[in-house]
């Protein structure tokens, strides 16, 4: 079964300040952030040099390469983003 955050752990990582829409992207202010939340089930890896893990509101983390393209994860609210390297 596909691991799905609480309302606490949700709210914890809010807390933290880490929710942009930009992420990871090269050209980003935030892609030095221990994490990365997107408010948004659309995720693009264009523009992105880095591995990420994707683990959306609702379903199955991935595995992202770098520039690898556009992702939707269906009807989830937001995806948390960890560098993986």
């Amino acid at each position: 079964m596909p691991k799905v955050l609480s309302y606490n752990e949700w709210a914890d990582l809010k807390q933290a300040n880490h929710v942009n829409h930009d992420g990871y992207l090269d050209s980003s202010p935030n892609n030095t952030n221990p994490y990365n939340i997107i408010p948004s089930a659309d995720i693009t890896m264009d523009g992105v040099s880095r591995r990420l893990k994707l683990t959306p509101e609702k379903g199955d983390s991935i595995i992202a390469e770098p520039n690898s393209g556009s992702y939707n994860f269906g009807d989830s609210s937001w995806v948390l983003e960890i560098p993986q390297d």
